[in-house]
């Protein structure tokens, strides 16, 4: 399994409302979003990621030392998606798509079987957004492109190992001169014409773990819901759920930092022979969130 990020493009919206910081590069509670991204990967346990980074590589080769990224550096990425995609397309099967200017609050990856789009219920529909026509057996037959309050194609996909050969051949077929040096539509626009060949289905998630940042306003929404995400317990520790116990949770940073005190100072206390340093906390930075935990 293996990831694809798309972060070649020119940003031409942020650079028009004067934010010049390359989108995927744009911080997240204090973390460059793609880097967030990647980190979010690998705690799924996917480590072979490729960044298409086209004529912005040089922004992003800190990324191939610290995590062991193939960046793409070809020029003609940034033109077209749709060259990005080509340019590496023996490399898809069990792969995730992932647009750069997606930001995760949550891990959303899951493993399926089969090829999807995730979709979503956005908050601010847009009037270009693709709403998937599904058959009876979930399997999208279509697209409507409008303003809509149903659930619309988000900028992650999966394409599975076994549909791997047919989505090349769809690819080396709309890989024309002119589709390829088209910078108006998207890698996946032209899908639209072979969905009688691939089976793609839809996975929905909740608009409060993930969004795109295509304009300024969206990217501080953005870090609102990050920031609004892990400050809510019951999203943070979403696995408690199912607990036969009931929980309280009092976010109290003084109360938390002294317990985090004590349970060092007493692993140093209990381990004196270990060969490190390890430095006992005087305070929380501002996007970590103390929770103190009650039962009842």
């Amino acid at each position: 399994m293996n990831a694809i990020i798309l972060a070649a493009g020119h940003s031409s919206r942020m650079i028009e409302e004067k934010q010049y910081t390359h989108k995927p590069l744009l911080p997240i509670l204090g973390l460059p979003n793609i880097e967030r991204t990647i980190l979010i990967l690998n705690d799924f346990g996917i480590n072979d990621i490729v960044i298409i980074a086209g004529i912005y590589a040089d922004q992003y080769t800190f990324l191939q030392e610290k995590y062991g990224c193939t960046i793409v550096s070809d020029p003609n990425c940034s033109v077209s998606t749709l060259y990005g995609i080509y340019s590496i397309v023996n490399i898809i099967g069990d792969t995730f798509i992932i647009e750069g200017d997606v930001v995760l609050a949550e891990n959303i990856f899951i493993n399926k079987p089969y090829s999807y789009y995730y979709v979503m219920k956005y908050l601010n529909p847009e009037f270009d957004a693709w709403k998937p026509i599904l058959d009876k057996n979930g399997r999208i037959i279509s697209f409507e492109i409008g303003c809509f309050s149903e659930p619309c194609i988000f900028g992650v996909s999966f394409w599975s190992k076994s549909d791997a050969e047919i989505f090349k051949k769809i690819i080396a077929d709309i890989s024309t001169p002119e589709n390829l040096s088209n910078s108006e539509n998207f890698w996946d626009d032209y899908f639209n014409d072979f969905l009688d060949e691939i089976q793609i289905h839809t996975l929905e998630i909740p608009n409060y773990v993930a969004s795109e940042m295509n304009n300024v306003i969206e990217y501080e929404m953005a870090i609102t819901m990050c920031q609004k995400y892990y400050s809510n317990p019951k999203q943070y520790f979403i696995n408690w759920h199912n607990n036969k116990n009931e929980y309280s949770y009092i976010m109290n940073t003084s109360q938390a930092l002294s317990y985090t005190q004590k349970l060092l100072e007493e692993y140093i206390y209990k381990h004196p022979d270990e060969n490190f340093s390890l430095t006992i906390p005087s305070y929380f930075e501002n996007n970590e969130y103390p929770y103190i935990i009650k039962t009842y």
